[in-house]
């Protein structure tokens, strides 16, 4: 929507959005790149935060570092797919699926 003019008028007037695809364009870009950068900005908030503890490399510590590492790199391949995506440009969701796989029967096969 879109706030319009009308002479003689003092009232608020507003117009509806007739270009859906910019409509959509715009929720993603304000709703879903908003969210992701946030997931970002809390992945490097951690990943800092674990680096300043220091100590001894454990293979917990390892675990972690390499799960953060994952999670931003899949967030970063979302953050740049959204933005392909609102500027009309293509993206493979191919690329979903070579980013870091989470193999979880593995995962569990370890406890």
């Amino acid at each position: 929507m879109r706030r319009v003019a009308i002479g003689g008028s003092r009232k608020d007037h507003y117009q509806a959005a007739t270009d859906f695809w910019r409509v959509m364009q715009e929720i993603f870009e304000r709703r879903y790149r908003f969210n992701v950068r946030q997931v970002l900005v809390a992945v490097d908030e951690s990943t800092r935060t674990a680096a300043s503890m220091g100590g001894r490399p454990s293979d917990r510590a390892q675990f972690v570092a390499t799960r953060l590492e994952s999670l931003r790199a899949f967030f970063s391949l979302l953050d740049s797919s959204l933005a392909a995506f609102t500027q009309g440009k293509p993206f493979s969701a191919e690329e979903f699926k070579n980013v870091t796989p989470l193999d979880a029967r593995r995962q569990r096969g370890k406890k």
